[in-house]
């Protein structure tokens, strides 16, 4: 985690906390490193606590706001690639577990099958955007 220097310093801005930074490089590799090992603690904490433990921490209201820091756009007027490929690797892991509980949720098949074909769907949907706006990047840098 962030120590309580490096939160503050960022907490006032990126261009004011890498300014007043007399090695910037090695600003950037601390905090990169540091965020590496938060992203770690995070997806091991995902996969060891007990689901009463995980209710405390892992909220929908903490998730919404991470999924909205991540994939907010900073300039509307660029479309940043690897944005929408978060917000499909967040879409697909969210379809395959909604299709996963579909049985538990749908007992009757002729409801289950349509919403399972449409959860599919979705996450075509969303990896063909992702595609495309990848190749079309590719397409202008070339």
């Amino acid at each position: 985690m962030l120590s309580k220097g490096t939160r503050k310093k960022l907490n006032r801005g990126w261009t004011l906390a890498i300014k007043n930074e007399k090695n910037q490089p090695q600003f950037w590799y601390r905090l990169r490193r540091q965020i590496d090992l938060a992203l770690d603690d995070l997806i091991l904490l995902g996969k060891m606590l007990p689901p009463d433990k995980e209710n405390d921490v892992f909220t929908p209201k903490k998730f919404e706001q991470l999924a909205h820091a991540l994939l907010s756009r900073k300039d509307p007027k660029n479309i940043d690639p690897r944005r929408v490929k978060l917000a499909e690797v967040f879409a697909r892991s969210g379809l395959n577990y909604c299709e996963d509980y579909s049985s538990v949720v749908v007992k009757n098949m002729t409801l289950r099958e349509p919403l399972d074909v449409h959860l599919q769907r979705a996450q075509i949907y969303c990896s063909a955007i992702s595609s495309a706006l990848e190749n079309e990047i590719k397409t202008n840098k070339n």
